[in-house]
């Protein structure tokens, strides 16, 4: 499955989706089926609690804390390309530092996308706002501090 340069084609939200899926079924030989992973992705939009948007050929889904509404678990689907992987995910964490959010957790299922959380990493060092990547015997988590200095939006 190919990435898609969000600067020449952007996708729509289906398309990420299934594209996404396809994905992570082959990088991380995840045993269910295609059909399985969408209704869960359906399920999860479902939910009052969710919050998603899409940024590029990224589309990010949280679940807002329901006794802690400034904290938000999520994950990602991605497809863009990695420079623009880099480009919006910190474009994503200046929306949620707009929004009040002060704690971001994920599960990274892709490793290979680990070292675009520490270019957004150094694109953060200019303000107070932490990106860290930890692993456990099986995943790697993103674990996101937003400080208070504001995050600016890239172009």
């Amino acid at each position: 499955m190919e990435l898609i340069n969000s600067k020449n084609k952007k996708l729509d939200l289906r398309e990420i989706i299934v594209r996404a899926l396809q994905l992570e079924k082959q990088t991380t030989a995840n045993p269910a089926s295609l059909q399985d992973m969408s209704t869960k992705v359906i399920a999860e939009l479902s939910l009052k609690t969710t919050e998603a948007i899409q940024i590029g050929n990224t589309f990010f889904i949280a679940q807002r804390g329901q006794k802690f509404p400034n904290k938000l678990e999520g994950r990602f689907l991605n497809v863009d390309t990695g420079k623009n992987f880099v480009q919006n995910f910190y474009n994503y964490m200046a929306h949620l530092q707009r929004d009040g959010v002060t704690h971001y957790i994920s599960e990274l299922k892709d490793k290979r996308l680990a070292p675009a959380m520490e270019l957004v990493s150094d694109k953060l060092r200019s303000v107070d706002t932490t990106v860290s990547v930890a692993a456990n015997s099986k995943t790697l988590g993103v674990f996101v501090k937003f400080g208070k200095q504001p995050i600016k939006m890239e172009e």
